[in-house]
Parts: C-alpha cells; structure tokens; sequence
C-alpha cells in the first residue's frame, strides 16, 4: 500500500488519544460528534502527530486551545 499526503491541519490534543485508541471517554458529548463528523472525511487514513503543541484554533472544534499539528495521508 502506497500512501500519499491529503491534509495537513491542527486539531486539539485532546483528541489525539480519541482518534488512536477509540477512547471518547474525556470529550463532551459535541466534541465527539464534531470529532466523528471530521473523521468522517478520512476514512482509513493514517494520522502522524508533531510532537509540538501549539496555542491556535482547532480545526476540530474551532475553539482556540492547545493544538497539534496533524499529516493526514491516505492511499494512492
């Protein structure tokens, strides 16, 4: 399988563990709604996480907090 980039973004780092391990426990019931309509437009994708956090709005939520930046990449 041959991966190629589609996105690039910043999302909250509270939802990284969300997306890696399926574990919702920690977000409000609208986090998770707006988490599983963004992941909607990435099936089978694959996340690589910066180990930076930066101060900057979600692209997730649109709320301003402490963020990661986000490769998305998808099958060529």
């Amino acid at each position: 399988m041959k991966l190629k980039l589609i996105d690039e973004t910043v999302i909250g780092q509270h939802f990284v563990c969300p997306i890696e391990y399926g574990d919702v426990t920690g977000l409000s019931d609208d986090e998770e709604a707006l988490l599983n309509q963004w992941l909607s437009d990435f099936p089978k994708a694959v996340f690589v996480w910066s180990d930076d956090r930066v101060f900057t709005r979600c692209q997730i939520t649109w709320m301003m907090g402490d963020c990661v930046e986000v490769k998305i990449y998808g099958e060529e």
